[in-house]
């Protein structure tokens, strides 16, 4: 077999550790994730998407709408919104992107911390 070393296009995948904030017996509620990034080469348009696991375990589903990541080549900001309530003790992302040459800053989750109302005793 002769080599060959023509190009393909390639996406990446970026997979957080399961999180929980070091609060692991209280419930949360996720909202959103703010991605800082910067398009290394400045060519083309990217569509990124996020998925997430909670607890652990189970499969990695649609955190919102995919994105469409901007060609510049200075910091941006993209927003992920929960398209429904996200509640789980803990979390995982997957972030995969269309393309390898997206440099990324830092992944910021909005999140509350759920408390338990208290019952009328009446």
């Amino acid at each position: 077999n002769k080599w060959s070393d023509s190009s393909a296009s390639v996406g990446a995948n970026l997979t957080t550790k399961d999180e929980d904030f070091g609060q692991p017996s209280i419930k949360k509620k996720f909202y959103k994730v703010y991605i800082n990034y910067k398009n290394a080469s400045g060519a083309g348009s990217k569509t990124a998407t996020l998925q997430y696991q909670l607890n652990g375990r189970g499969s990695f589903a649609n955190f919102g709408s995919a994105v469409t990541l901007s060609t510049d080549t200075d910091w941006q900001m993209a927003v992920f919104t929960a398209a429904s309530s996200i509640i789980g003790q803990s979390i995982s992302y997957k972030l995969t992107v269309t393309a390898t040459d997206i440099e990324i800053n830092e992944l910021t989750i909005e999140w509350r911390p759920l408390r338990a109302r208290a019952e009328d005793s009446s």
